[in-house]
Formats: C-alpha cells, structure tokens, sequence
C-alpha cells in the first residue's frame, strides 16, 4: 500500500490521499485453443494481479506435513526446513480396493469385480490406481488412472488426500465408485503413528468370473511312469560335461602276437554312454589311432550283429569299479585306476 499526495493540497490530516499498488497486473488464463475451438481450462481463475472475483473464496489446502505435525508424530518428518519432497519421498501408502461393473453381453456372468490397488504419495498428495491384471479377462488392464491430484466429486478446487481413505469405505473416483478392502502393513503403521484409527479389513467379495478361471486351468498330471524324454533332459542338465576317467590295461599276451595294451574309459554321465582310447608308447609299433572305441552305450553281452541295446542292458557307473574286468565288445579290459574326480564321486 502506498500513500501519494495532491501537490495542490496542505499537508495535514484528511487531506491524503491512500491507494492500494497491487503489483503485478496480469490477466488469468482461462481458455485456450484446441482444434479451432475454445476450451475452458480455468473457471476458478482470480482477476488480474490475482484478485479473488465476486463470490470466489481463497482456497484453503491443509498439506500432508501440516497433518502429522498436528497429530503429534513430527517424528515422520526429517527437520522442521526440510521440504515436503525431500522428507516424505518415496513413502506411498497402498490401499486395496475393487469395483463391480456389469456384464450384459455374456450370460455365464451379469457383473464382474475388478481388482485396484489405489497409491497415495505423501510428498504431494497425488494419487494413482492400478488394476490387477487377470489372466484372459479380455480388457485393457493395468494403470488405470495415471499419477495426479484426484478432484473430489462436487467439490471446487478440492482434491482426495490419504487421510480421506479408510478400510470399509466408498470412494468415487470419476464415476466409478470403489470399495477399499483391506491396505499393506506400511500403511498400517503410518496411521497409527499418526493417530488415526483403521476400520476393520474385509474380503474381496465372491466372483464368479475368477471361480471359472480357476476350473478352466490345466492341472498337473499325476502319472506313476514319468516321460523318458523329461527324465533325459533332467540328467543331462544335471551332469552335463561329467565325465568319469579310469585306466584300464587288456592283457592279450596269452594269443599270437599278443601284448599288454593300455586303455582310458571315459564315461558321461550326461547320457550314459561311453567311450575307450587307447594309449600307446614310444615306437610301439603299432598304428597310432587313438579311439578304441567311439562315444555310444557298450552293450553288457554281445552275441551276434549290435542293434540299439535298452539302456537297461548297457554298462553304467555302477558296473565301474577298480578291480573290475569290463567287457567292451569281447574284449576284457582291467580296471586298476582312477582320476580325482571319479575317486570323489563314488565316495
């Protein structure tokens, strides 16, 4: 307020003359232009420099700061400067509700419940409401009502807070009407620190919708033979790349043009099969070819031509043993050694 006065007029009292400056003298926006046409985007906006109009009362928004601090638990807060932002960042309090809509294309079902969680962030009372996605429901689902500060219904420049929210309660929300059931542990806590008490929980109430769902699953089968398939991928995720080592000597010096001839048996137990190298010395004279016998499942008997033996009938870790002749088509090696790991594997 300033005060100015008449060059013409004596300086005494009654002869001033008091004028308010207000300082700033911009209009409000209230409409814009979308799409050629005129939208109205403010109708509670002040005069110019922010004068309320005839009828317009100043808007009075209590903070959530303000509301612990006046219930006594101060001890929420960081310090008393800290802004809002900062001391109650990330601290969301999580309500679960649900909405009933009504069905009448479909005639197993004339309603359908759907399941919200509603998100109030205390570091600016906005609020956020997220469905719970069912399997084959056939609707959009998900975030349903984006992050903001929710208007109450009938209200000017009024919006939901957390303090507006209770267990048992109804909430309209732009035309929908949802009913809070129950909240997270952290929520609990937050109201009783603040000296507000919670209403009792309750349950979702019974949809049939869900019911056939459930009915609708494939169940597990219970058979008492297994696939061999599933039980061969089993073991080769289990012991891929195991591999058991023993040392062997076939001693055939007893026929013509015999000799003590050194073998390695390598057995995977990945897929049970198995394979012998040879080992030879230095000018052993014999024709370096290094694989007896190639990676395959070794029949325990051979008699006649080998077809695709069962694996049944196919030698096994537990037919390995030191001391133990093999018999590797006719030829019986000696087995009088192992490597570390196999030694650990039996033990």
């Amino acid at each position: 307020m300033t005060t100015r006065t008449h060059p013409d007029l004596p300086l005494l009292p009654g002869y001033r003359v008091m004028e308010t400056d207000p300082g700033k003298f911009h209009k409000s926006h209230t409409f814009e232009r979308t799409q050629d046409r005129g939208v109205v985007v403010n109708l509670d906006a002040p005069g110019i420099g922010g004068k309320l109009l005839i009828g317009q009362k100043p808007r009075v928004q209590h903070t959530t700061r303000q509301i612990i601090r006046g219930a006594g638990s101060g001890d929420i807060l960081a310090e008393e400067h800290t802004p809002a932002f900062i001391a109650l960042d990330r601290k969301v309090l999580r309500f679960f509700a649900y909405y009933q809509e009504g069905v009448t294309e479909a005639r197993p079902e004339t309603y359908r419940y759907h399941r919200c969680k509603i998100l109030c962030y205390l570091e600016d009372d906005s609020m956020q409401i997220i469905e719970s996605k069912q399997d084959n429901s056939g609707i959009p689902q998900g975030n349903k009502i984006r992050r903001h500060l929710i208007p109450k219904p009938g209200e000017v420049n009024s919006f939901y807070r957390w303090d507006d929210l209770n267990l048992g309660m109804d909430v309209e929300i732009y035309g929908v009407t949802y009913h809070i059931v129950d909240c997270d542990e952290f929520t609990k806590n937050f109201f009783d620190r603040v000296g507000i008490k919670l209403n009792r929980n309750e349950e979702y109430p019974y949809d049939p919708f869900l019911v056939n769902q459930e009915k609708m699953k494939p169940h597990p089968r219970t058979t008492t033979t297994q696939d061999p398939e599933k039980l061969a991928l089993r073991q080769f995720l289990r012991n891929d790349r195991k591999v058991l080592r023993f040392y062997a000597v076939w001693d055939d010096r007893n026929e013509s043009f015999g000799d003590m001839r050194q073998f390695v048996i390598q057995y995977y137990l990945s897929d049970d099969t198995t394979q012998v190298n040879e080992v030879y010395k230095n000018n052993s004279g014999y024709l370096e070819f290094p694989t007896f016998c190639r990676r395959q499942r070794i029949p325990k008997k051979v008699q006649g031509v080998v077809m695709d033996a069962p694996r049944t009938a196919t030698i096994t870790a537990a037919d390995l043993m030191i001391g133990r002749t093999v018999n590797i088509f006719n030829r019986p090696l000696l087995l009088y050694d192992c490597d570390e790991y196999t030694e650990n594997y039996y033990r």
